[in-house]
C-alpha cells in the first residue's frame, strides 16, 4: 500500500504501469516492483524509436501500391515475417486463455530480439549505403518494415494502448479505414510464411559469433 497509482502513472506513464500488470499470471499474487514499471517505460521509448526509424525510411513508399511478393523478398525480409508469423498463434492463445504474461513474453521476444536487435540492424545498410543494393531490395525492406511494425502495434495494443494508438494515427491511419487501432482486425497467421530460411542460419551465426 506504499505506492499511489497516480504518482506512478505521472512518473512513468499509464502504458508502463499497464505493461507491468500484464506480466502477472492469472490467479497469482504479484508484488509491485517499480523496476518492472521502468522496464515498461523503456519499452515505450524503444517502440517509439523503432517507429521513428521506420518512418524515416519510407520516403517514396506507397503503402497502397502492389507489394513485392513474399517469395521475391530478400532472406532477411522473409525471415522476420516468418518469425512474426510463428508467434501469432502463441499470442492469440495467450489472450484466449487469459494468460496475458504468455502473450506479452512472446511479443517482447519478437520485438526486442528479432525485429529491433537483429532485423532492423541488418536492414539499415540498405538505406545508409543504397549504392550497394537494387531498388527492389530497398522496396522490399520498406514494405517489410511497414508490415512488421503494423503487426507489432496490434500485438502490443492491449498492453500499451496509448503509444500504439499514437503511432497508428501518425503512420497508418491515413491508409486504413478504421478510426482507431483498437477496432482493427487482429493479425492472423499466413500459411505461406512458414518455410525455414536456411540462409539466415549462416547470417545469424556470423552476427552471434
Amino acid at each position: 500500500n506504499r505506492y499511489e497509482p497516480y504518482a506512478i502513472v505521472t512518473r512513468y506513464g499509464a502504458d508502463a504501469l499497464r505493461y507491468w500488470a500484464a506480466g502477472s499470471n492469472l490467479g497469482s499474487d504479484t508484488r509491485f516492483n517499480e523496476r518492472d514499471v521502468k522496464n515498461g517505460r523503456r519499452l515505450v521509448v524503444k517502440l517509439w524509436n523503432a517507429a521513428r526509424f521506420v518512418g524515416m525510411q519510407l520516403e517514396g513508399f506507397d503503402p497502397a501500391a502492389e507489394r513485392i511478393p513474399f517469395a521475391e523478398r530478400t532472406p532477411e525480409d522473409r525471415w522476420v515475417l516468418t518469425e512474426l508469423n510463428q508467434i501469432l498463434p502463441t499470442v492469440s492463445e495467450g489472450f484466449d486463455s487469459y494468460s496475458y504474461s504468455v502473450a506479452r513474453e512472446a511479443t517482447d521476444q519478437f520485438f526486442r530480439q528479432v525485429f529491433t536487435d537483429n532485423y532492423m540492424e541488418m536492414v539499415k545498410d540498405r538505406f545508409w549505403h543504397p549504392e550497394r543494393y537494387s531498388e527492389a531490395a530497398r522496396d522490399s525492406a520498406r514494405a517489410t518494415l511497414w508490415e512488421t511494425l503494423r503487426a507489432v502495434l496490434s500485438l502490443y495494443a492491449p498492453f500499451l494502448p496509448f503509444v500504439t494508438e499514437a503511432l497508428y494515427q501518425r503512420l497508418y491511419r491515413p491508409y486504413e479505414d478504421k478510426v482507431s487501432l483498437h477496432v482493427t482486425p487482429w493479425p492472423e497467421p499466413d500459411p505461406a510464411r512458414t518455410a525455414a530460411i536456411p540462409e539466415m542460419d549462416i547470417i545469424l551465426g556470423i552476427l552471434m559469433a
